[in-house]
């Protein structure tokens, strides 16, 4: 998610940046000590540069300090036109969520534990490190909403601050105490247990920093991946039944988009049915796309 800068109130937290302590500090006002990723693409620049600032060496404030996939990117722009007043086309907007989904988007690895909230399937989230993260980042949505982003760790508090100026319920479950020493408070200051809130970003600034080995690795390989032909396809639809069939793909010359038409089979009672349809590659390997015809079952976007 891309935050609102202006939506800050005072936080709980203390973080130790660059080895600077800024305890006493609100994020907003943190000296940004990591290399942030240079925004290049100009409708980009254009449409969020006016709020957004730029530097020398290329970054606009926020942007270029956070990767995250095609919904996260895509959540953000309609949060700035509803909060911020940002005026922008739906194409436009299109053109600027491919840019920064794939030029400020996650690595394969990265991407493929998350995938199940853009597929919208449903999973038992096993890997929630404790109760004070999922207080602080599963109590109201899914654990993989934060980790479908990577952020400098400025950034990091800055999203918990634009939850409590948003959402009246974050300041409170962030400012309780650790629940693994919750009533170990002895009296003493030094002595307290750890706020809920600090905890949380603690763990998320290592856990999905902005730099990673994968994201460095896989960066300089984006490519528009080569997927025209025929590939065959296996599907299941609730109260349906599973399907097999075959999917032809026909890239657009010069972008990375396609076209694609499936037909598929039920193993349960023989019926065939075909959809067409167009679809993105996001960041050289990550599939969205629509299709319309036959089921209206599959009408739903696939990933």
């Amino acid at each position: 998610m891309l935050l609102a800068g202006a939506c800050t109130v005072p936080m709980v937290v203390g973080a130790q940046v660059g080895g600077e302590v800024e305890a006493d500090k609100d994020p907003a006002d943190w000296v940004e000590r990591e290399a942030g990723i240079p925004v290049t693409d100009q409708l980009t620049m254009e449409k969020c540069g006016t709020c957004h600032t730029p530097d020398a060496k290329g970054n606009l404030s926020r942007i270029s300090w956070i990767r995250a996939t095609p919904e996260g990117w895509s959540q953000a722009i309609k949060r700035m036109v509803k909060l911020n007043g940002l005026s922008i086309e739906p194409e436009e907007a299109r053109q600027v969520v491919k840019y920064l989904s794939t030029q400020h988007g996650l690595a394969p690895e990265e991407a493929r534990s998350v995938m199940y909230l853009a597929e919208r399937r449903i999973l038992d989230e096993t890997n929630i490190p404790n109760e004070a993260v999922r207080q602080a980042c599963a109590s109201c949505h899914a654990f993989a909403q934060p980790m479908s982003s990577r952020r400098s760790k400025r950034e990091w508090a800055l999203l918990q601050n634009m939850h409590m100026s948003l959402y009246p319920t974050a300041q409170m479950a962030y400012e309780r105490p650790d629940p693994a020493h919750a009533g170990d408070d002895d009296g003493e200051d030094d002595k307290k247990p750890e706020k809920v809130a600090k905890i949380a970003l603690e763990y998320l600034a290592k856990a999905a920093p902005l730099h990673t080995p994968e994201w460095a690795a896989w960066q300089p390989r984006i490519r528009t991946p080569m997927l025209g032909g025929k590939w065959a396809v296996s599907a299941s639809l609730r109260g349906q039944g599973r399907f097999v069939g075959e999917m032809t793909i026909q890239p657009k010359p010069g972008s990375n988009e396609f076209t694609a038409v499936t037909t598929l089979r039920s193993l349960d009672t023989g019926k065939t049915f075909t959809r067409k349809g167009s679809a993105l590659a996001y960041t050289g390997f990550s599939w969205r796309g629509t299709s319309t015809g036959g089921s209206a079952a599959l009408a739903r976007r696939t990933t």
